[in-house]
């Protein structure tokens, strides 16, 4: 494909949080390579749309990665930790092997007046990713 799609930050960052909102994959969001046109999928259904026969043709549908594939789970809350509390970092890191880490890793930054700059890091962090992903991919992002 010569031409370049277009497709508006808020979109893809929409159809970001969609694929990362279940960590068993069952939704998944894909971008038309053709017209820029989002895809949200659940399962064997998406919304809003009969599912295309070739939504799983990677010539034809980007498939939009999730926060685990652009690395913004428990890596992004550890390198935080890492940069933002050093001396408390292999607490950060000890609480990422156990269940119902982000609830612990919010109330410890909470304690610490830090919630609020763990969510702009947190934003900043994915805004990036997402506009490193997609100028890879060749997508042009308009704000």
């Amino acid at each position: 494909m010569n031409s370049q799609v277009h497709i508006t930050y808020s979109d893809l960052e929409d159809a970001f949080l969609w694929s990362s909102a279940n960590a068993d994959g069952e939704m998944s969001a894909y971008i038309s390579k053709a017209t820029g046109a989002v895809v949200l999928a659940q399962g064997d259904e998406c919304l809003g749309i009969e599912v295309p026969d070739d939504l799983e043709d990677e010539d034809k549908y980007w498939a939009v990665p999730n926060k685990h594939d652009l690395e913004l789970g428990a890596r992004l809350a550890i390198d935080y930790a890492f940069e933002r509390v050093p001396d408390e970092w292999d607490i950060v890191r000890g609480m990422f092997r156990h269940r119902g880490a982000y609830a612990k890793f919010k109330a410890f930054l909470d304690r610490r007046g830090l919630l609020d700059d763990w969510y702009q890091f947190e934003r900043e962090s994915t805004e990036t990713a997402l506009l490193r992903w997609a100028v890879e991919e060749g997508i042009v992002v308009d704000r």
